[in-house]
């Protein structure tokens, strides 16, 4: 019998073996021939059997605590992390999940007969995270036919519509800045191929009941009047700063932050008690002097240097920007640019724009939209693109769409599409000192000028944008009405401005005359009654600071008075100021008074929204 393996005596002695039994050595020498040696080698004993669990955390987390390298519980629509931080909550999709949500759709439709929503269908989508791109059958175009075309009256408008646009700004390269090629880049991009963002689907009624019974039972350690001034923020005037889903999202991350930091409490309730002063009589003076004190309040609990904010920047960050809110309201100081100026060290310090974003997403993008807001009247860059080593480069993806497609903004104030151009008339009023240089460089700011009629004029705004920001009777037709009107009026007001920066300040220019006839008549076109009626600030202020007729004037300022009547801000009264600081200059400087220089010297506090 012959084995596959040698014998236990040759194998010891590492000499060959047959593996005979027994084999010729162990028979030659009168030895045992024995195999009983383990032919497997001993090592680590085995393990007591496991059964297999699934674990609690896997990889499909939601953004936010992947970005932070977090476990998450993946509950849904928010996690325990992001409840837990007061934090937007969102999931992605990966290729593999939605092809095998698809098949089980598919098997689902063919046993029932029907197609079922799927889960992540369901859940409410992030600010930043996509909506879809609207098609075209649902941009409406404000048309008019009585209307004249600007750009029949600009034979150069009509030859750049036939020229290619990237052709416009290639000479002299020396002539553009950083900042100034991003703005002609901005200028290039179909504004249709950005996509649109929904915010939080939770309604506003909802969430100020639910913050209210929060304010009624934590106010522990908070002074009486200061817990009443919470409420009467949320009653009374959260609803007049954003549109309704903006609010919800706002609130939510504000109000609890309040109660246990004073420096967010301070700014909530400073905006509050100014509200509140301007809504009661002259003869109330405790509430006047609550609206001076809680405004020092507010600004001296930001006082100290940027480096000792490093670690709780979210916050600050976001008190300093309730801090520019208040005094921007306010109109009367310059206290919102020292705070955004603050702001933007604070990010610079603690890493950059997409660091901060991936913490505090809400605070960030209230920065920007403040930032942009501002520059709108300093006619400045925004501190955001300020820098040339710039500290937000490494911010994914471009943020100026992403901040203006957000819906994050004031509820009466200009957004969307007509936002950016108005961004880049202001870019454009900047350039004004290199105008004339050259020749070369007046071709240059002509195109520039050129570029942007084209696109204002170009500009399709969506019903649905609007209708999300006003609240309507249900009259369709006196709707439509309005929203028309409303257009029209925020077009050719920036019509007028573009005017004014590329020809100057004569009233008396035939195409001042008929933008301000156009707008006076989209003016008197919507009620007095309604809410949109309170945002016509801009179209206001441009036909106030041209018309001349004294009925004009007096128009306008009842419809200002109006809006304050409504709003109950202090900016609206310091525009009603400037119109007569405008006004008073006819005997002096005539039809050609420059009254963007009156705003910036003598009402540096004002900004255009």
């Amino acid at each position: 019998m012959i084995k596959a393996r040698s014998c236990d005596r040759c194998h010891k002695r590492k000499e060959e073996c047959r593996g005979e039994i027994p084999c010729e050595r162990c028979k030659k020498d009168g030895a045992a021939c024995l195999f009983e040696r383990t032919f497997k080698k001993n090592g680590r004993p085995r393990g007591p059997e496991r059964t297999l669990t699934r674990g609690k955390y896997s990889k499909n987390g939601c953004v936010a605590c992947r970005k932070q390298k977090k476990k998450c519980d993946e509950k849904r629509p928010e996690c325990g992390n992001c409840v837990r931080r007061q934090r937007s909550c969102w999931y992605e999709r990966s290729g593999r999940e939605e092809g095998r949500n698809d098949d089980r759709e598919e098997n689902r439709s063919g046993r029932n007969g029907k197609k079922e929503e799927s889960w992540s269908e369901k859940e409410p989508n992030n600010d930043l995270q996509e909506e879809g791109v609207m098609n075209d059958t649902q941009l409406q175009r404000c048309q008019n036919p009585n209307l004249q075309n600007p750009s029949l009256q600009n034979p150069n408008l009509q030859n750049l519509q036939n020229s290619p646009l990237p052709d416009l700004a290639l000479t002299p390269s020396t002539f553009f800045s950083a900042t100034e090629k991003m703005f002609l880049d901005s200028l290039l991009e179909d504004p249709h191929e950005s996509v649109q963002s929904s915010p939080q689907s939770d309604t506003y009624e909802e969430q100020k009941l639910t913050l209210l019974q929060s304010c009624m039972l934590s106010t522990v350690g908070i002074p009486a009047k200061e817990g009443e001034l919470l409420c009467y923020f949320i009653t009374n005037v959260s609803m007049l700063l954003f549109v309704d889903k903006t609010t919800t999202r706002f609130l939510s991350t504000v109000i609890p932050l309040c109660l246990f930091d004073s420096r967010v409490r301070y700014p909530v309730i400073a905006i509050a008690s100014s509200h509140r002063a301007n809504s009661s009589p002259k003869s109330e003076f405790e509430i006047m002097r609550d609206a001076v004190k809680y405004r020092g309040m507010a600004q001296c609990c930001l006082a100290g240097r940027n480096s000792d904010f490093y670690h709780d920047t979210e916050n600050v960050l976001l008190s300093l920007c309730l801090v520019s809110i208040r005094e921007i309201f306010e109109g009367n100081s310059l206290f919102w640019s020292s705070a955004l100026e603050k702001g933007s060290e604070i990010i610079r310090l603690r890493g950059g724009l997409k660091k901060v974003s991936s913490v505090s997403p809400l605070s960030i993008q209230l920065f920007c939209y403040l930032d942009h807001i501002s520059s709108l009247s300093t006619c400045a860059t925004p501190h955001v693109d300020r820098s040339k080593n710039n500290p937000y480069a490494n911010y994914n993806g471009n943020h100026v769409e992403d901040i203006l497609n957000c819906k994050f903004g004031f509820r009466y104030g200009i957004a969307g599409e007509l936002f950016k151009i108005l961004g880049n008339i202001s870019t454009l009023a900047g350039l004004r000192s290199h105008r004339h240089k050259s020749a070369e460089h007046e071709r240059q700011f002509e195109a520039l000028a050129n570029l942007i009629e084209m696109k204002l004029q170009n500009w399709s705004p969506s019903h649905i944008e609007y209708m999300e920001s006003f609240s309507f009777d249900g009259n369709v037709d006196a709707d439509k009405m309005a929203l028309s009107s409303y257009w029209l009026a925020l077009q050719w007001s920036s019509f007028l401005r573009l005017h004014q920066i590329r020809e100057g300040y004569n009233r008396k220019d035939s195409r001042v005359a008929a933008c301000l006839s156009i707008i006076l008549r989209s003016l008197k076109a919507i009620e007095n009654s309604t809410e949109i009626e309170s945002g016509l600030m801009f179209p206001l202020i441009m036909a106030g600071v041209v018309c001349i007729e004294k009925s004009d004037r007096d128009y306008i300022l009842s419809r200002i008075r109006s809006i304050k009547e409504k709003l109950r801000f202090s900016y609206i009264g310091e525009f009603e100021n400037l119109l007569h600081a405008v006004w008073e200059r006819d005997n002096d400087e005539g039809d050609c008074v420059n009254w963007a220089k009156i705003r910036f010297y003598q009402f540096p506090g004002l900004v255009m929204f």
